[in-house]
């Protein structure tokens, strides 16, 4: 399909667009003379598309062919790796079931049980440090609430410590919970002792700032609670000490180790260069 443009050339028309150009610019009220001419096929711009439509409609009604050297393939392939490949081969079932045996077998070996064990300790360790830090977050909104200046006078402390006593020792309470589930966790978890045995003084001491701003007879009163507190913190930080004390022990043999390592090989290069002399 073609129309003549205002030079007198014939253009093809093949899309939409093409022909409202032809019509915008033919000047005859939107009107245009379209001429119909044969041409060959293959000049054709829907021809290809046309083609490709017509083969995909052959091959879907023609019947499936196998080549004998597919079959003699596959018979290759069933000898080779050993299993049946006539009843039915999954592959993906096949793969997972080696995959599953293989993962077995590395499971049970000697190194893994060692690498779980490396990672059940460093998951161990992280469990304990988020209930620590939560511990630590109870003891800094206790000790911000119940702070005053330094040159606060006793009035001032006193007062302050009466009206904030049942909150701060709710903190106080909850984050010695969160440092005793971290010990629960990991026993040999320093840090829990040396925060615990700190979460025990400041208590302590809160509950005789208390006493004392409620003008209490302090011979008559009892303290032992207070006493006890002093002794359990005094206690885990020793116990916290001790502890730290034998980690970098145990530290610094692990880094001294290879230094002797090293000597040891110094001193035999020596005597076999000697030897050699």
């Amino acid at each position: 399909m073609k129309y003549q443009d205002q030079e007198g050339d014939m253009v093809t028309v093949t899309t939409n667009e093409e022909l409202r150009w032809a019509e915008s610019t033919s000047g005859q009220n939107g009107s245009v003379k379209l001429y119909i001419v044969e041409v060959n096929p293959e000049q054709d711009p829907f021809f290809d598309h046309v083609r490709r439509q017509e083969r995909n409609r052959k091959l879907l009604n023609s019947s499936t062919c196998i080549d004998d050297w597919i079959l003699e393939f596959a018979n290759l392939f069933k000898n080779h790796v050993g299993f049946d490949s006539d009843a039915y081969l999954d592959l993906h079932e096949v793969g997972m079931k080696i995959y599953t045996e293989a993962m077995e077998e590395t499971l049970t070996s000697e190194e893994a049980q060692e690498l779980f064990g490396n990672a059940a300790e460093k998951f161990q360790e992280m469990a304990a440090l988020a209930l620590f830090n939560c511990g630590n977050v109870h003891m800094s909104r206790a000790r911000k609430r119940a702070f005053l200046p330094e040159d606060s006078s006793q009035e001032s402390l006193v007062s302050h410590i009466k009206d904030l006593h049942e909150w701060a020792r709710t903190e106080y309470l909850k984050a010695g919970e969160r440092y005793q589930e971290a010990l629960n966790v990991k026993p040999d978890f320093y840090e829990g002792f040396l925060a615990l045995g700190h979460q025990e003084f400041e208590l302590a001491k809160l509950s005789w700032y208390f006493a004392v701003g409620s003008n209490v007879d302090l011979e008559k009163w009892d303290s032992t609670e207070v006493i006890e507190l002093y002794n359990k913190a005094e206690e885990n930080m020793e116990k916290g000490m001790r502890m730290w004390e034998e980690t970098e022990k145990e530290r610094t043999n692990e880094n001294s180790i290879p230094n002797k390592i090293k000597k040891t090989d110094s001193r035999k290069n020596e005597g076999e260069e000697q030897a050699q002399i």
